[in-house]
C-alpha cells in the first residue's frame, strides 16, 4: 500500500469504489448502449486504480474473486465488472473444487486480449510435502485449465512453513519467469504466523 495515501485518502477511495459497485448495480437495470448503461460505462463509475507494490503495475482496488464456478457461456457479472474496470481475476487451482480455471477460461477468450487482464493463480503447498517440481507441475495445470501462455502474479498458497521462503524456492520463481510462465511470484498466508513468514 502507499503510505502515503493516508487512512483519508484509503477511504475516500474505498467509497468512490463503493460508488462505483453502485453503479455497476444500476446499469445491469439500464439498456445496453445507453449512457451509463453496461456497454458504455461513465468515467466516474470507474473503480479506481493503484500501483501494486514493487510491480509497477496499476490494478483495480476491487478484484474479482474466483472461489466459484462460473457460466462458462457468458457469465454477465464477469463482463460487467471488466466494463467497470474490475480486471483482476483471483483465482487458484482448488477454487470451486478444482474448477474455477475451467469455467474462468471462456471468459478470458471472449475478451480477446489477454493483456486486458491481470489473473493471479495460486498452488497450495499440499501439507507441506511440496517441492520446488510439484509447485512448477501445478503451475503448468494452472495454465492448461485457463487455456492461457502466462500468469501475471503466481503465488504458493495457504504458506505456513517457513522452509518454503527459502532460496531454492525463490529461485523456482525466477527460473519460471525467464521462462515467461509467470510476470511475478510469491506466497499467500493465512495462519498465525504471518509475519514470521514476511
Amino acid at each position: 500500500m502507499d503510505h502515503s495515501m493516508g487512512r483519508r485518502g484509503f477511504l475516500k477511495s474505498a467509497l468512490l469504489a463503493g460508488a462505483g459497485v453502485g453503479a455497476l448495480g444500476r446499469s445491469v437495470r439500464a439498456q445496453d448502449g445507453e449512457e451509463g448503461g453496461p456497454d458504455n460505462p461513465t468515467p466516474s463509475s470507474k473503480v479506481p486504480r493503484k500501483t501494486l507494490g514493487g510491480t509497477g503495475e496499476k490494478i483495480p482496488i476491487l478484484l474479482q474473486g474466483c472461489a466459484q464456478k462460473f457460466d462458462p457461456r457468458y457469465d454477465g457479472m464477469l463482463h460487467r465488472g471488466f466494463k467497470r474496470g474490475v480486471d483482476y481475476l483471483d483465482t487458484a487451482l482448488v477454487y470451486a473444487g478444482g474448477q474455477s480455471h475451467r469455467t474462468l477460461a471462456p471468459f478470458i477468450k471472449q475478451i480477446g486480449d489477454r493483456k486486458k487482464l491481470w489473473i493471479t493463480s495460486k498452488a497450495p503447498h499440499r501439507r507441506n510435502r511440496a517441492d520446488a517440481g510439484s509447485f512448477e507441475r501445478d503451475l503448468a495445470t494452472c495454465l492448461q485449465q485457463l487455456e492461457t501462455d502466462y500468469l501475471d502474479l503466481f503465488f504458493m498458497h495457504m504458506l505456513d512453513n517457513p522452509k518454503y521462503v527459502t532460496r531454492k524456492y525463490v529461485q523456482m520463481g525466477e527460473r519460471l519467469k525467464k521462462a515467461g510462465k509467470i510476470r511475478f511470484f510469491g506466497f499467500s498466508c493465512h495462519s498465525g504466523n504471518v509475519v514470521d513468514l514476511l
